[in-house]
């Protein structure tokens, strides 16, 4: 009994150890994939400049892809600001949007370099007020925050825990604060031609599919910053109500019962 009860004292370090690992593993992980969401925007963004000029194959075949996935998940985005739903996908067909996201990212980055395009650097922000800037930034973040709810977390939970694990506010800090770091030193200088896709008709005029696309994507991503602005405004409101009512009753009830 005695050298049972001494296998189960040293069991509990290594099971202690284990399960730190995989929680460390875990939010390395969340966060990571999840920036794959922002990166495939700084893609778009380099592709859709005109400083490329004759783009491979390769090249075009990461820009449909990524245009497509990219748009579904920011229709996806616009669907939960509007309802407040997040669509639920198999965990098979998580893995393969996954999987395809990540090969498109890769090669696109790396096809992107081979054609020649370049970071765009010289950005004309005056045509840009830095409110749209503002807003696309929170549109961003919310499109991320759906992608890593509807695709990142139920992969890397059946991948790292065998089953679902419930919400932690740690893993949005980590991932907020690497997608605002991303922002501030990558995307804030190359989000122009998808922030100015919105004013843009010519993009659905005659841009074609792809252009209609890139429309939509702009377009689902500003329309989700600006819910989420309106419903923060609201919620705030809320709150500065329900404590002025708070108050006028407790008021009321004072001078209504004297000590």
């Amino acid at each position: 009994m005695m050298g049972f009860a001494s296998k189960q004292e040293d069991q509990k370090p290594s099971l202690t150890t284990s399960i730190v690992i995989k929680h460390g593993f875990h939010k390395v992980s969340l966060t990571l994939l999840s920036l794959l969401l922002p990166l495939s925007f700084l893609l778009l963004a380099r592709i859709s400049s005109p400083s490329l000029s004759s783009p491979s194959i390769t090249l075009c075949v990461s820009y449909f892809l990524l245009l497509s996935l990219v748009g579904f998940v920011s229709l996806s985005t616009l669907y939960h600001a509007l309802t407040g739903r997040i669509p639920h996908l198999p965990l098979c067909v998580s893995w393969t949007i996954l999987f395809i996201f990540q090969a498109s990212v890769s090669f696109g980055i790396e096809s992107s370099f081979a054609a020649g395009v370049r970071p765009i650097t010289a950005v004309s922000t005056c045509r840009v007020p830095w409110i749209a800037y503002s807003i696309f930034f929170i549109g961003l973040y919310e499109t991320m925050m759906t992608w890593v709810k509807a695709l990142v977390k139920p992969v890397a939970d059946d991948t790292i825990f065998m089953s679902s694990v419930n919400d932690v506010v740690l893993d949005k800090v980590f991932v907020g604060l690497a997608y605002s770091v991303l922002w501030l030193k990558l995307l804030k200088n190359e989000m122009e031609p998808l922030v100015m896709a919105v004013r843009k008709e010519e993009l659905v005029m005659h841009g074609g599919w792809n252009g209609l696309l890139l429309w939509l994507i702009g377009y689902a991503t500003t329309i989700a910053g600006l819910m989420k602005i309106i419903y923060g405004a609201v919620w705030i409101m809320e709150k500065i109500l329900f404590f002025q009512c708070r108050n006028a009753e407790d008021d009321s009830f004072l001078s209504s019962n004297p000590v």
